[in-house]
């Protein structure tokens, strides 16, 4: 919390990691009658995002730092009491953060794919690529957006694996890399920074989405991800992924949530 009321504190100081809206602000701090000036006045006041929160925002500034510092404030305060609440019948077990080097997800769109054979087949051929990652060996279930917003472009989901970052891609397969060098492009190649969280307990519960944004493994890891301040890369770098150790014709019970270099 203390954390997290030192770097509101200097955001309304004006100390911003972007220097084009950290000027702004200087600016408009020292002579207010720098807001007249229209490029001044979008950097400072920003764009405001839709009913939902999710829309993409072209021009992000003083005021939009302002609400995220907020945020991040009420975040720290609040989300460990709500964590506890949400774990009904399961627990998490476990969350690091991890720094991986390059790598490549391998893998076919869930559109299509319309039985437990079809699927079946889809891991067969990934067999014969060779042993998947060393730190992430197991199936996955991978989501993204291409860098954009939700309502922007709707989730892409992929059954598939981690593999080294030189992997060739098969024919009829999709290839996403990630890089370990920061890239600020929108979407792919992806920062290979995630979150690795993984919970026990009664699967049925674990996987009741009733009352979560998404599912009990993607909101509890997002929340403590929030709590803690750790930066999730949205929307340009934001990724998912849900993990099924015993297999993917076994319930998962880990997941992995993009972060910030």
């Amino acid at each position: 919390v203390f954390a997290a009321l030192d770097e509101f504190d200097a955001v309304l100081a004006g100390d911003l990691e972007d220097k084009e809206v950290s000027a702004a602000v200087q600016r408009m701090l020292m002579d207010f009658s720098a807001i007249r000036e229209p490029h001044v006045r979008a950097l400072v006041a920003g764009q405001q995002t839709g009913p939902s929160g999710t829309d993409g925002v072209n021009v992000f500034g003083f005021v939009n730092i302002l609400k995220n510092g907020d945020a991040q404030v009420q975040w720290s305060l609040f989300m460990p009491d709500m964590l506890k609440h949400q774990q009904k019948g399961f627990s998490i077990a476990q969350l690091d953060y991890v720094k991986a080097p390059a790598m490549r997800f391998v893998g076919k769109p869930e559109h299509g794919l319309e039985d437990a054979n079809q699927l079946r087949a889809v891991f067969a051929a990934l067999d014969a690529l060779g042993k998947p990652l060393a730190a992430l060996p197991w199936d996955i279930h991978f989501s993204h957006h291409s860098g954009k917003s939700v309502d922007v472009q709707p989730q892409q989901g992929y059954w598939g694996r981690f593999f080294p970052d030189d992997t060739p891609v098969p024919d009829g397969f999709a290839g996403i890399d990630f890089t370990a060098d920061p890239t600020y492009s929108v979407g792919p190649p992806y920062f290979a920074h995630y979150a690795f969280s993984v919970f026990s307990g009664d699967m049925d519960s674990l996987h009741d989405a009733k009352g979560f944004d998404v599912s009990p493994m993607y909101d509890i890891t997002r929340n403590i991800m929030l709590g803690q301040g750790v930066i999730i890369p949205y929307p340009e770098k934001y990724w998912t992924a849900e993990i099924f150790r015993s297999g993917h014709e076994n319930p998962s019970d880990a997941y992995l949530f993009s972060t910030h270099v």
